[in-house]
């Protein structure tokens, strides 16, 4: 969701299925849970590392998309 006013919003909601890859699974496994690993560390770099701000972290997951869909309003223009 992103929130910019009362009459100016905008909100996505995703359906799936939720998987946690076990980093010590299948090979495809240990992929899946590497990649969530990658995206985790494009915003918090020392995610799953020693130095991890969050130090209890060891789960990742990911949503197997069936369905999106989203809402918006806007603000109507002043005359």
């Amino acid at each position: 969701d992103s929130v910019q006013g009362l009459f100016e919003w905008q909100s996505v909601v995703v359906h799936g299925r939720i998987e946690f890859p076990d980093p010590d699974g299948s090979p495809v496994e240990r992929e899946h849970f590497a990649r969530a690993v990658t995206a985790f560390q494009s915003l918090v770099p020392d995610s799953f590392t020693p130095d991890d701000p969050t130090p209890e972290r060891e789960l990742a997951f990911a949503i197997a998309v069936q369905e999106i869909s989203g809402r918006a309003a806007t603000h109507p223009e002043s005359p």
